[in-house]
């Protein structure tokens, strides 16, 4: 791993892929003009291998080749280790490889295609389990699940690492307890349950040690719901389906 992020130039400490990389003499020279240093920001920020080749073309004779050199041979040995996950395109490859690689420059793209592949799907599925009659009791219900799930979360991350250990209140527990037995009769089961595994996911997200998998299919699904609970999205996802 390359670490999270490094900036190299005039009195700027290199933070990078290569540790204990020394630092430039103060009295170094440097054949690279202030629109270099522009650009290399502009690919540390992409992590794009081409545009750091294109700059190691534009700047052959930098004092920081060696050091761009290591940086881009990182990004690409990443690249590498990840592509059998992203030709599998699943959640479950994708939650392997989170788990095996967290700090990876592909970890956020990792997360994204869980939470798009999660959201695209059951959105689609969700709606197609809930029949007309129940679609107004099933939208109050996801407005109030919502509520309480956007609760537990964010105490959660207020307390992680505190006293209380991130947990959640006993009080939203008990609110969505109660949700849950009034939807009984007035919601459809595929809908209660959809709920309820979310629920699960979240509980065991929240338990250490953290999941990748569980944290990041949990966010999906939480995402639905929250989309769910909004007028515009459900129209336009579950009315007019």
């Amino acid at each position: 791993m390359y670490g999270s992020v490094f900036c190299l130039f005039l009195g700027i400490l290199v933070v990078g892929c290569v540790a204990g990389t020394p630092r430039p003499q103060e009295k170094a020279v440097f054949n690279m003009s202030q629109e270099g240093v522009a650009e290399w920001s502009a690919i540390i920020d992409s992590k794009d291998p081409a545009q750091a080749e294109e700059w190691l073309r534009k700047y052959p004779r930098s004092s920081y080749r060696p050091t761009v050199e290591q940086y881009l041979a990182n990004i690409k040995s990443e690249r590498r280790v990840y592509e059998p996950y992203a030709k599998r395109d699943t959640v479950e490859g994708y939650g392997e490889f989170l788990d095996k690689y967290p700090r990876s420059y592909l970890a956020e793209e990792a997360k994204k295609r869980i939470v798009e592949k999660i959201t695209r799907e059951e959105s689609l599925a969700f709606c197609s389990s809930v029949p007309k009659g129940k679609q107004i009791a099933t939208r109050k219900f996801l407005i109030k699940v919502n509520g309480i799930f956007s609760s537990m979360r964010d105490y959660h991350l207020s307390t992680v690492g505190s006293s209380t250990g991130g947990g959640i209140l006993r009080k939203d527990i008990d609110r969505y307890t109660d949700v849950i037995a009034e939807a009984v009769g007035e919601v459809p089961d595929e809908a209660i349950s959809y709920v309820e595994e979310t629920y699960r996911l979240l509980r065991e997200s929240f338990s250490p040690p953290m999941d990748q998998e569980y944290l990041y299919r949990w966010a999906a699904k939480e995402s639905i719901i929250n989309r769910l609970s909004q007028t515009s999205d459900w129209d336009s996802i579950c009315v007019s389906r």
